[in-house]
């Protein structure tokens, strides 16, 4: 059984440890931080060579023709990354039952893009951003005993 937590900036992954002379535990499995989730994108993109163009005297700003989706695109591609690394960790651990809290604003977009045998195995899905959540209060809020 593995726990995943996540949001735009963090992965967590946890093993469930049920040993029967001992408490159930968890024990960490993966982690990373996504650097480029963090942050304003005006922070990351600099004012290119070529943006700023004088127009009669009056300084004006050229069109480049960049997409005005960016945030959007990093979005999809960091949410990709998490359901591959979840699809990844419930083939890798043999999992037959698995636990993910997310933050509301990717949620369902998780959901959307995980398969449909991951999505059969998932026992409890929270709603929720928990990546700053002791791990040991995880256990108690998946109703893990």
């Amino acid at each position: 059984m593995i726990i995943i937590i996540v949001d735009l900036g963090h992965f967590k992954a946890y093993r469930v440890v049920k040993n029967t002379l001992e408490s159930t535990k968890i024990e960490p499995l993966k982690a990373y931080d996504n650097v480029d989730a963090h942050g304003k994108l005006s922070d990351k993109v600099s004012d290119g060579s070529g943006k700023f163009a004088l127009n009669g005297g009056k300084q004006g700003r050229k069109g480049t023709g960049e997409a005005h989706n960016v945030e959007s695109e990093k979005k999809r591609r960091v949410i990709k990354l998490i359901t591959g690394d979840i699809e990844a960790l419930i083939k890798k651990e043999g999992s037959k039952k698995w636990f993910l809290a997310a933050e509301k604003s990717i949620n369902n977009q998780i959901l959307e893009n995980l398969s449909s045998d991951a999505i059969n195995k998932m026992e409890k899905n929270i709603i929720a951003d928990l990546t700053g959540t002791d791990k040991a209060k995880l256990l108690d809020r998946f109703g893990i005993s």
